[in-house]
């Protein structure tokens, strides 16, 4: 990892790199490059040539004894009754370096390993209206499973509503233009904001609202059929597996629904690339919530939980005093990692 440690007032080394933020400029140094590839020596010729992507496979060093990913996660997520999280920020077990570091490193690049894309795989949608169901299901494909699904999304049905029409445009964003053209737009959307709010007469989150109003003109853009699961059930589950996992699944899911309080459907490519990009827009639709309703709305109030692995009641059913206040919310939870849940709040004292 190329880092650069902060030293407070006084600096430990010639070779400085200041960032200015407004009216502060912040020296830093004590650069290190960890990275394994071979940049130079003088700081600003580092940052520079990463920027650029001014190097060549030869000048990437490959070494044994240096991992980019944790090796032993497959198995690890695999013990369901531990009653510690699978994955938490505070991990020893994969502390190094800048890692854990409370913000006292500032990281400037890093490594990760890359995998190979997986040439066949599909998408199972699950609707329940017990939570039970699911995490049954959660663990029987951990415990038993021999393919780890490639990722497995919980979605609830707020959350479902809030992105479908408070996340609509960014839907169609990435629909249409693609990930690669998301960067550049969202610098187009600051430099409007910042341009609107010198001009007074204009009102606070102007091109939210511009957005909105526009992405209300587009027809529905969700599948017929998760639309329907929405109106039968209240939570979501999209699995995807690949390879033999893909039969495996099928299988699995067949055996166990329908249900009494759940069902499922195997998703088309398109449905399945559809699901997953609804669940990716719930984040910004709470934001652009926030920003179209700030009249009823306090602010957003977001907790990322670290569950046990043997938790089985996950889902919070909060007393009346304090979901009162609360708007909506928006309750995810990735099928291997800790649930994040976020709520939005009135303009009322709490």
């Amino acid at each position: 990892m190329s880092v650069a440690k902060a030293c407070g007032h006084r600096c430990c080394c010639q070779q400085l790199i200041h960032l200015r933020h407004t009216s502060c400029v912040v020296s830093l140094c004590c650069q290190i490059n960890h990275l394994g590839v071979k940049l130079g020596n003088d700081p600003e010729t580092i940052l520079k040539r990463l920027d650029q992507g001014d190097f060549k496979a030869t000048d990437i060093e490959y070494s044994l004894g240096c991992v980019a990913s944790d090796h032993g996660y497959a198995d690890h997520v695999r013990v369901v009754d531990a009653d510690t999280p699978a994955r938490f920020n505070a991990d020893p077990r994969c502390l190094f370096e800048a890692s854990g570091s409370a913000g006292r490193v500032m990281l400037f690049a890093v490594r990760l390993d890359t995998f190979e894309m997986k040439d066949q795989t599909a998408v199972f949608y699950i609707g329940s209206n017990d939570t039970a169901e699911l995490e049954s299901i959660r663990r029987h494909i951990l415990a038993n499973f021999e393919s780890l699904p490639i990722s497995g999304e919980y979605l609830h049905r707020d959350a479902f509503d809030v992105a479908e029409k408070y996340g609509k445009d960014t839907f169609l964003a990435i629909q249409y233009l693609g990930t690669d053209r998301l960067p550049a737009l969202f610098a187009m959307k600051a430099r409007f904001d910042s341009v609107a709010m010198r001009l007074k007469f204009l009102p606070r989150d102007l091109s939210d609202k511009i957005m909105q109003a526009v992405s209300g003109l587009f027809p529905g853009h969700l599948p017929k059929r998760m639309k329907d699961y929405r109106d039968k059930f209240e939570h979501h589950l999209m699995l995807k597996m690949s390879g033999s996992g893909i039969k495996e699944a099928r299988t699995y899911l067949a055996s166990v629904f329908p249900s009494d309080q759940g069902a499922f459907f195997e998703s088309s490519p398109a449905e399945g690339e559809k699901a997953f990009l609804h669940r990716f827009a719930v984040a910004g639709a709470a934001v652009r919530y926030r920003a179209i309703h700030r009249d009823e709305v306090q602010d957003i109030v977001s907790l990322d939980i670290a569950l046990r692995r043997n938790d089985r009641n996950w889902f919070e059913k909060l007393p009346p005093d304090i979901s009162a206040p609360i708007h909506a919310q928006a309750v995810l939870r990735p099928l291997l990692l800790p649930r994040v849940s976020s709520g939005l709040h009135r303009h009322q004292g709490s």
